[in-house]
This record gives C-alpha cells, structure tokens and sequence, in this order.
C-alpha cells in the first residue's frame, strides 16, 4: 500500500517536471529561431534596398541615354539645324520634369583644324550669341560645343572646345571610336571660378548618315559629332536612394578605389574614414559600369534601420512561453492527483464490492444459529457432486447423522 502510494507521489512529481522541461527546452528553441528569423529577414530587406538603389540608378542613367538618342535623330533630321530647332527639341521633350538630374544637353560638332574659320562664320551668321571658338589657340581638331539648353544657365560653354581639356576629350574620342555612349570622369564646368567637381558629361557619337562605321576608323572619319548630356552625379544618385527605408548610410564614387577624391555623394561624413562610426551589421557594395567607367555604390546599416527586425529580445515571447510550460505542468500535475483520487476511490469502491458480496455470499450459505452450511448449501453442493459422480462413473457416499434431542436444543436456543 505504502509503495503504491510512492510510485504515486513520485508520479506526479516527474512527469510534470518532465513536461515543464521539454516545453521549456521548446520556447527557447523557438525564441532562438525567431531571433535568428528576423535577422535574415533584415539581411534580406537591406539587400533588397541594396539592389533597388542600384536598379534606379541605372534607369535614371537609361533615361537620360534615351533623351540622347532622341536628340541624335534631330541632329539626322535636318542639315540645317539651328539652335532654335534645338531649345524647341528640348523643351518639348519637358526635360525639367522628365529628367530632373539633367543641368544641360548639348550638341558639340567635330570642326578639322583646317575649317575653324568657315565654322566660325557659319555659327555666327545663325547664332548672334556665338563670337568664337575658345579657348583660343590653332588644335588640329576641335569639338566645338554649337548648340546648349538651358543656355541662360551656361552662355560660357558656347563655342567651348571640349578638346581643349584632357577629360573631357578623352571622353569625346572613346566615344566616338566604340560607336557607345561613354561617360567622363567628374569634371568641372567650364566657367571660371565654379566648382562642379561631382558633374559628368556622357557622351553619345553621330556619325554621317549611311557612311561606314565598322572600324574605330571609319568612325573617326565618319565623326559629326556628339549629343552630350551634362548631369550631377550626387543629384542622380540622390534621386536613386530617396526610396530607400530610413537608417540607411551610403556613399557613391567614381571608380571601384575608395578614396576621398573619387567620392561623388554621400549622406555621412564619408572623408573621415572608410565605414560611418555609427555603422551597425549589414553592407553591401555594388560595382556596375556605366558609359565605359566603373561606379561603387556602398550602403550600411544603422541601428535605426535594424530596430524594427532585431531590437531588443522578444523578452514577451519568452516570459510567454515559461508561463504557458508552467501552466502545462501544473495542469498535469492536477489531472495526475485526479486521476490518483479516482483510482484510490475505484479501489476501495472495489474492495468493498467484494467484502459485500463475500457477507451476502456467506449469509446465503451459511445457517446464523450455528454458523454451519444450510439447507440451501447443502443441495447446490449435493447437485453438483451428484454431477461429478455420474460424469466421471464413481461412486458418491453420503452419511447422515441423527443427534438425539436436539429438540431441546432448539426449543430452549431458538430455531
């Protein structure tokens, strides 16, 4: 009895206790893949930032190389093109609107050493604006910018020879021998006294119509010139990461070498060192070439970006988890002390069931006087031994005792 009662204490103590543990062992698991969850899916959306800079930067490039193309089929429409058939090219192709990181597009032609002169003449007698080629000085070529708009923002860059400075004719030449559009380093206007270091001009070549082009020298001889798109590359990549979710620091420079002369744009004080001081865990550079010339973009996490995903432990989830595996084992240990009630219940239920029926067996049997078997007894135990003797073929013995006045017996002690 006592050791059953043992088993039973002890029961209820170490399932319950085994339950707890292994829910236990379930919340932390789980609490640790959920952290673990939110980190990925913070990696996953700065990655997606990351990309999503990258694409629209290069539509916005795309963009601007379209309104090239376009001005390079009117430069094909007409021989006689003036630069009123160019402000109204331009204006009606809402560039201010359509193309905000645009400053100026223009058409440079290729003038040969020997025919400065008649071109000069040419440009003056259609343009009161033009007085000459500049800076002065005899070049065997020169790329002489004709036509320009916005030309109230730039009125010095007409007659600019871009050949007259190393950049910009490096530019012009690859141009025009790859037939692609090509982008220049950053460069300086050509305005004294103005700083535009982070300006790129991109270069797109027109040739003759239907002359040769299939060799870079066919295309130097078959050079007109060049429709050139001026933009500000810390506005262009302003506009390619204003999409991006707060908390996220980049910089842009011209080249894959990071240095703080190749530094176009940035939203930190990126010339102080090579990562931002409140930097947090992700990152993530992208080299792409555009126009010939490799471009990094390079963005990092801030903490203001990885609070919602990471922040602190999800400490309400935890707490959560050890109540709940606190309430199952104690919810066990209740139905197990149940349960142990019930079945002492059903036991002594049990044992008085067969205590009953043992006195109901002995009263039908038994005669109260003088505690022997009766009359009722005797006959069941009669049949059944006459049973066995007819079954088996043995004989069956019965012997009968006569006691002499036991009326008085009866009479004096009752029936």
């Amino acid at each position: 009895m006592n050791s059953g009662k043992e088993r039973n204490r002890l029961r209820r103590m170490l399932y319950p206790s085994l339950l707890f543990a292994l829910s236990l062992a379930l919340v932390l698991t789980l609490w640790w893949t959920r952290s673990g969850t939110r980190a990925d899916l913070a990696r996953v959306q700065f990655e997606r930032q990351a990309d999503a800079a990258k694409e629209s930067l290069l539509k916005r490039v795309a963009l601007l190389e379209n309104l090239m193309r376009a001005g390079r089929t009117v430069i094909h429409s007409r021989a006689d093109l003036t630069h009123l058939d160019w402000r109204q090219f331009v204006h009606a192709m809402e560039w201010r609107s359509r193309y905000p990181d645009m400053t100026g597009i223009a058409w440079a032609s290729f003038v040969p050493g020997s025919d400065r002169q008649g071109f000069e003449t040419l440009c003056r007698s259609s343009d009161a604006r033009f007085a000459a080629i500049h800076p002065a000085g005899d070049r065997d070529e020169y790329f002489v910018v004709q036509f320009i708009e916005p030309y109230e923002d730039a009125p010095f860059q007409l007659g600019f020879d871009l050949a007259s400075e190393p950049r910009r004719r490096e530019a012009a030449q690859r141009a025009r021998d790859s037939g692609e559009a090509t982008l220049s380093a950053p460069i300086r206007r050509a305005q004294p006294g103005v700083s535009s270091s982070a300006d790129f001009l991109h270069f797109l070549p027109v040739y003759r119509p239907g002359a040769p082009i299939g060799s870079p020298a066919e295309r130097r001889t078959a050079i007109l010139g060049w429709v050139i798109a001026e933009y500000s590359g810390e506005h262009l990549v302003q506009g390619a990461v204003a999409g991006m979710t707060r908390g996220i620091l980049f910089d842009f420079h011209d080249g894959s070498e990071i240095a703080p002369r190749s530094l176009i744009a940035a939203n930190w004080n990126a010339k102080d060192g090579e990562r931002p001081a409140d930097a947090a865990n992700l990152n993530a550079a992208s080299y792409f070439k555009v126009g010939g010339r490799v471009w990094t973009l390079r963005l990092w996490s801030t903490d203001t970006f990885e609070e919602p995903y990471l922040g602190d432990p999800d400490l309400a989830f935890l707490v959560a988890g050890i109540l709940l595996s606190l309430a199952a084992a104690w919810g066990m240990h209740l139905l197990l002390a149940v349960r142990s009630r019930a079945l002492a219940i059903a036991h002594r239920m049990t044992r008085e069931l067969r205590d009953s029926q043992a006195r109901l067996r002995v009263l039908a049997t038994t005669d109260d006087l003088t505690g022997t078997c009766n009359r009722r007894h005797f006959f069941e135990r009669a049949e059944r031994e006459l049973e066995r003797t007819i079954r088996f073929q043995r004989p069956l013995s019965l012997i009968m005792l006569d006691l002499d006045h036991f009326k008085n017996v009866n009479d004096r002690l009752g029936h």
